[in-house]
């Protein structure tokens, strides 16, 4: 009798305790913030990774607080360019395939994820932040972003295949995943198109993403053609006139932005720097607060922090100590 009594005990003690870890488990889920950064290579990013350096040198170094999932999709039109593409990892220079890198990561360039990353986790420091980004330079609307059925281009088809992916692979370590806001740099390539035809189809594709998301009022913004380049007047002014027009739609401005050495249409590594914390301040003031969820999600941080080191408040400035 006392060793019935005896296994009961045991019985009903490792019960609770999985019941208790099941809940904790499910309590303890992170709920992350993702981010999508798409467009063609100014969003890739040509900043140099090896000009981070002296007052910049801050930024030559992983933030654990931030994840990163990097896609360059292949070009099916050209022999050469297969998919480049990373797990989640901490966000670092490289998540670029800019000229010379070869296919491999890290690369040598960055785009305005950098900073993007920091500033948002620096706001919401009670949250935790991921940037899913799927950028390849000369890809244009009209070719490569369509989602037309009949005609869907390569990068709009990546977009279906990798953003559902990255998501899951998420979900699958027992986090929560809610997709906050898009930004978006890209007509680099559509300089051909007159300002009516350019805005139309940048208000579609717009709409098309906010589709493919499920989220009609998902905040995004777009980031300003460099103004280093007289060609793209025309489209800035549609840019900037296409935010105003939709709804939860924002506009990064370039103004003061420098080129780089090679060219008038990419950035310098400062300026990209620049722009993405222009991308930061305009997705803040889009983004409508949510004091429960962040409650939620800064006591969950805190009860998992050993099993999260690498993914955990409190954030800091990444600054070498």
């Amino acid at each position: 009798m006392n060793r019935r009594l005896h296994l009961l005990r045991i019985f009903l003690l490792s019960a609770a305790l999985a019941i208790h870890a099941a809940a904790s488990a499910i309590s303890c889920a992170a709920t992350i913030d993702v981010y999508i950064a798409a467009g063609q290579s100014n969003m890739d990013g040509r900043g140099l990774v090896a000009e981070l350096n002296g007052e910049l040198e801050v930024w030559n170094a992983a933030q654990p607080s931030v994840l990163i999932h990097y896609t360059r999709p292949a070009d099916t039109s050209t022999v050469g360019i297969p998919q480049l593409q990373s797990d989640w990892a901490p966000l670092a220079p490289g998540f670029s395939a800019g000229p010379g890198s070869g296919d491999a990561l890290p690369g040598l360039h960055f785009g305005p994820e950098l900073t993007f990353g920091h500033a948002m986790a620096e706001h919401f420091r009670d949250r935790h932040i991921a940037i899913l980004k799927i950028a390849r330079g000369g890809t244009s609307m009209a070719d490569h972003w369509n989602f037309e059925p009949g005609s869907v281009g390569d990068m709009a088809a990546a977009f279906r295949q990798t953003i559902p992916s990255a998501l899951q692979s998420l979900r699958d370590r027992g986090d929560e995943v809610r997709i906050r806001g898009m930004i978006w740099h890209q007509g680099e390539s559509d300089t051909t198109s007159t300002p009516e035809e350019f805005g139309a189809a940048l208000t579609n594709l717009i709409t098309q993403f906010r589709s493919e998301l499920g989220a009609n009022d998902l905040p995004f913004v777009i980031g300003e053609l460099s103004q280093s380049m007289r060609l793209y007047n025309r489209l800035r002014a549609t840019q900037l006139a296409v935010s105003e027009s939709m709804s939860q739609v924002g506009f990064a401005s370039s103004t003061d932005l420098l080129p780089g050495p090679n060219d008038l249409i990419h950035f310098s590594t400062s300026s990209q720097l620049e722009l993405g914390f222009r991308y930061a301040a305009a997705m803040q003031t889009l983004l409508v607060p949510e004091p429960h969820a962040a409650l939620l999600v800064a006591s969950c941080s805190l009860a998992c922090a050993p099993r999260r080191r690498r993914f955990s408040c409190p954030r800091r400035n990444p600054r070498r100590r």
